[in-house]
Order: structure tokens, then sequence, then C-alpha cells
């Protein structure tokens, strides 16, 4: 089986799942969307659930190499929490798919799906341990004290509430003047 079908297929179930859900996306929905057969699609993932962890884990990456390079040493951490988060929020915010695909994987885990919440804590531990690396290269103290846990939270806040009570100037604001907060005081923010 060729490679661009495993593509179309992930880049349909991207679309199906984030517009209907993990229960209400079907095999049958993504195979139509992508053009292929029921066999290409198992040939290539054995359930659906195996093409959702698939879809989330190239969610993740999405996220972590938006951040780039790991910054330099000695860089101010808060300039590097702004800059990143700012980044991100936007991306998030123009992408009509990501938002909706972390919503279904949280709720999911909320109401005990079998795999999402083992899914949904190794996903969110390699975003951490991601922002914790870039934290201990700007500043190790403030990695320490476990800020990629506070901020991870802070940040997972705005986005629920992003496009539906705030807009992208309000969420952006309330990021940095959160990150001042928890990061350099007042302040900063």
């Amino acid at each position: 089986m060729s490679s661009d079908a495993k593509r179309a297929i992930v880049s349909s179930a991207r679309e199906i799942f984030a517009r209907r859900g993990y229960d209400g996306a079907s095999v049958d929905a993504i195979v139509k969307s992508a053009g292929v057969s029921k066999g290409a699609f198992y040939w290539h993932f054995q359930s659906k659930f195996d093409l959702f962890r698939r879809v989330m884990e190239d969610e993740v990456e999405r996220i972590v190499s938006h951040f780039g390079e790991t910054p330099e040493s000695g860089l101010d951490v808060v300039d590097v929490i702004h800059a990143d988060g700012e980044g991100l929020i936007r991306r998030l915010f123009q992408d009509g798919c990501s938002l909706p695909l972390w919503f279904e994987l949280v709720l999911s885990a909320h109401r005990g799906v079998q795999g999402m919440v083992d899914l949904a804590e190794a996903l969110r531990m390699r975003v951490k341990e991601d922002m914790r690396d870039r934290l201990s290269r700007a500043r190790l103290d403030l990695a320490d004290r476990g800020l990629e846990d506070l901020l991870c939270v802070f940040f997972d806040g705005i986005m629920f509430n992003v496009g539906i009570w705030l807009d992208l100037d309000s969420a952006l604001g309330l990021w940095r003047r959160g990150c001042g907060a928890l990061v350099g005081g007042a302040d900063r923010g």
C-alpha cells in the first residue's frame, strides 16, 4: 500500500475527528473522504483508535515543531514563554482542527473511554518534556519549580475559552499577563 493512501487517511481522519468527534467518526466516512478502500484502511491501521492515536501524535509533533530550535542558554525565560505561547495560540486559533481534536481527547479521557486516558497522559508528557527542556536551557531555576505544569494548565484554560468567550487579542493579552504573574511578577505582563 502506498504512503499516499496512509497520508490521505490521516488527513481525512483529522478533519472528521475534529468535526464529528471520535464517536461520530466512522471508518466508512474516513475511507470515503480519503478516497481509499476499507482494506487500505486496515492495511495501515488496526482500528479507529489506532488512527486517532496517530492523528493526535501528529498534533503533538505540530505543537513541538512550532517551537523550533531550543533557545540559547541564558535567554530571558519570560520572553521565550511569551513568544512560544503567543505563536502557538495564534496557530491553534487559526487551525480549525487542532482545538476540537484536543477537546475530544480530553473529554473522552474524562469520560473514561478505553485507552484515551493513557493516550492523553502520554501526549501531555511529550509536550511537557519539550517545554521543560526549553525552560531549563533558558533558565534552570524556573524549570526546577515545575513551571511547565503551571503553564500547561494556564494555556489549556485559555485555549478552552478562545473562540467562545475570548477573541484572539484577548487570549494573547491574557497569556502575556498570566505569564508575567507566573514567571516574572505582575509587572512583567
